[in-house]
């Protein structure tokens, strides 16, 4: 499989993750959809793909949620993920370098065995990296998305189709 991120861009993302607190932590804005579809259908654990600080996970153990941790940004959670039945995919498909974005895609495939939940900004981040560059790599808008996600999933949009900044999605495994 080729590269999910090159290594110039993964240093830049552990520095950004190093030098700024509130970097990484956008996961938890979604903890009660996300603990709502694992109630739904009986998930006792995720796999949050591109977790950051893992912020998710604080949210979920609680309730008794075990959260498996993958980001490429930090050495202890980047080796590659076993697939699960639920994986959740917040604010990171736009931080994705282009030519990278394939295989970060393939590799969703791979590891989604029943629900996807992924979120994409759909404009450039309000903050730079490190370098003085956006962060988010991949600025296109909500229907450029859903063509690069719908020959690998089933896609039902599930936020406001209106907005300019994100959306949601649910998708599913063809």
């Amino acid at each position: 499989m080729s590269a999910v991120i090159t290594e110039a861009y993964r240093a830049l993302n552990a520095q950004q993750h190093h030098d700024r607190q509130e970097w990484g932590l956008q996961s938890i804005k979604y903890w009660k959809a996300v603990k709502e579809v694992c109630d739904r259908n009986g998930f006792a654990s995720l796999l949050d793909y591109g977790c950051g600080k893992r912020s998710l996970e604080r949210a979920l153990t609680p309730f008794g949620i075990k959260v498996t941790n993958y980001d490429p940004a930090f050495p202890e959670l980047a080796a590659s993920p076993e697939p699960h039945d639920f994986v959740v995919c917040t604010d990171v498909l736009e931080h994705v370098e282009p030519e990278c974005l394939d295989a970060v895609i393939a590799d969703l495939v791979r590891v989604t065995k029943q629900i996807g939940f992924f979120v994409v900004a759909t404009r450039p981040s309000l903050k730079n990296l490190p370098d003085g560059t956006n962060p988010h790599r991949i600025v296109e808008n909500r229907d450029w998305w859903l063509s690069k996600l719908a020959p690998f999933f089933n896609v039902t949009p599930i936020e406001d189709a209106a907005s300019t900044k994100y959306f949601g999605v649910a998708v599913t495994p063809k």
